[in-house]
């Protein structure tokens, strides 16, 4: 049999078209491969070639054990966390809007925010299945174009949108840099130390932009999902460098960075007046007390030492702290419903960022690699966060918590993180490291004699 209609029959087997492409160059090679040494042992080339198709089997077997391996699949378990927490984000919403801890909200607002969630996290359903079809490559293929294209549309939007909107909408909307960060990353890897410094460089640009439009630990958030994506970029040796020292570098620079921040901040253009009172408040030497949430830390404190294991244990509520389902999602399950209650949903929150870990953690494509574990930091960053603002810790304040909180942008933004995830693991036994750049396959093909 020829190589081509050998080749042929092989790829009629295969279902996935990108599959197939990839399958049937790395056959080729291997029949090159074989070919040569059949020719060095003495063999003509004609026949060398022969024998080298003949010792690759019956190429419909072939093509069906290959069509079991490269073919998309679905992270199920995951994927049943995520419709979970799905549903208890609703039930929670539910009772936050129509119960509360002292009677919820006024009938019409109750309505208005109970049915809003609802179309969300539908929609948001939707984003993730959508997201979840897409071929996640593209970000690689496209790293800086994608990257600069989506800032000049932030930038527009903080233009666009009121101080008080941009406190959640921009910082819902500047997550996205992430994955998109985890494109630029795979474009400079095996690179050097220039490459490492212009991707330091890039990690500050979100985080700017967070600055002018979103209050400061938003952006160090960003700037620490960042930093945290780069460092393990050099840990896991996708650049031509020495890694303890670049992670040392690198730890240093961001260090410097905040102290020119906390001293010329204004001075320099980047930071306005009153996020620079916020910085020096929180790092002067009365951070332990700090309190830009309307004074609901030492009532988050006092309410967290009475929790009950079983029942409601909450005293009457701050003004402040009106809108539960928006910020306080998880004060409120512990003060309703007691720490039982409340540590079973965070083990849940738990577990689903675990398997989002280990779903990117195992792909040996560096570009899944990078978009996984980009999608997992910013999730368990909200995770984190939200839950040490609502058990009163110092110095961070609720933006949104995935699935529990309120909101429409929150809500789609990160079902179209989690769509990524699925989408890598979807892909995990299809792309290659050619996708998206130059680079070759390994396959591993071997026949046993019967």
């Amino acid at each position: 049999m020829e190589l081509s209609e050998y080749l042929d029959t092989v790829s009629e087997q295969i279902r996935c078209k990108k599959a197939r492409t990839m399958v049937r160059a790395e056959l080729e090679n291997h029949v090159q491969e074989q070919s040569d040494a059949y020719e060095a042992d003495g063999m003509t080339p004609s026949e060398a070639k022969r024998e080298a198709v003949r010792q690759m089997g019956d190429p419909i077997e072939t093509g069906t054990a290959l069509n079991r391996i490269h073919r998309p699949h679905l992270e199920w378990k995951f994927l049943i966390l995520v419709l979970m927490l799905s549903a208890l984000g609703l039930a929670l919403q539910y009772m936050t809007c129509y119960t509360g801890l002292f009677g919820g909200y006024s009938g019409d607002l109750a309505d208005y925010f109970w049915k809003r969630q609802c179309f969300f996290t539908v929609a948001g359903l939707a984003v993730l299945a959508a997201v979840y079809i897409v071929d996640y490559t593209v970000l690689g293929r496209y790293p800086l174009l994608l990257w600069f294209g989506y800032f000049v549309v932030i930038f527009i939007i903080a233009n666009t949108h009121v101080v008080i909107m941009g406190k959640v909408r921009i910082y819902n909307y500047l997550t996205l840099f992430l994955p998109l960060y985890a494109g630029v990353l795979y474009r400079f890897r095996t690179k050097g130390y220039g490459a490492v410094a212009v991707c330091y460089l890039f990690s500050f640009m979100p985080f700017f932009m967070g600055l002018k439009t979103i209050i400061v630990h938003g952006s160090l958030e960003l700037a620490g999902g960042c930093f945290l994506l780069l460092l393990i970029a050099v840990w896991k040796g996708f650049f031509h460098v020495r890694k303890a020292r670049t992670i040392a570098a690198l730890i240093a620079a961001p260090v410097i960075t905040l102290l020119l921040l906390y001293w010329k901040g204004t001075d320099l253009g980047v930071l306005h007046t009153y996020q620079m009172i916020r910085l020096q408040s929180i790092f002067g030497p009365d951070m332990l007390h700090y309190n830009s949430n309307g004074g609901i830390i030492p009532y988050l404190q006092e309410s967290v030492s009475s929790f009950q294991m079983f029942g409601s244990s909450a005293a009457p509520m701050p003004k402040a702290m009106k809108f539960l389902n928006c910020d306080y999602v998880v004060f409120f399950v512990f003060a309703k419903y007691g720490i039982a209650a409340g540590t079973a949903m965070l083990c849940i929150l738990a577990a689903t960022a675990v398997k989002a870990f280990s779903i990117s953690w195992r792909q040996k494509n560096r570009l899944g690699f990078l978009v996984g574990t980009a999608c997992s930091v910013v999730l368990t960053i909200q995770m984190i966060v939200y839950a040490a603002a609502n058990f009163g810790v110092p110095l961070v304040e609720p933006m949104t918590i995935p699935f529990l909180s309120y909101g429409g942008q929150s809500t789609l933004v990160n079902y179209i993180l989690l769509g990524l995830i699925l989408s890598v693991y979807r892909n995990k036994d299809i792309v290659s490291e050619r996708h998206g750049t130059r680079g070759k396959w390994k396959i591993r093909l071997e026949r046993q004699e019967s």
